[in-house]
């Protein structure tokens, strides 16, 4: 054999290797994944949160600010 037909023969190797191990890894990762419809919510309720906490935080210094001045 050539060196050619050997560097060739070890990358195909390589590659059959690697494709084994990814689709190993995405057969795992098939299951562990949530959908748009089932994040919306919990998006919504952090999203939530975060603005009601900013909100009294805005409040509170205005407050600080322009009323107890």
């Amino acid at each position: 054999m050539t060196a050619e037909k050997i560097t060739y023969k070890i990358l195909y190797d390589e590659i059959q290797k690697l494709r084994s191990e990814f689709s190993d890894r995405f057969d795992k990762l098939d299951c562990n994944y949530i959908t748009h419809k089932e994040f919306d919510p919990v998006r919504n309720v952090v999203y939530g949160a975060v603005s009601l906490i900013l909100v009294t935080a805005l409040g509170a210094l205005i407050k600080l600010i322009f009323i107890d001045s």
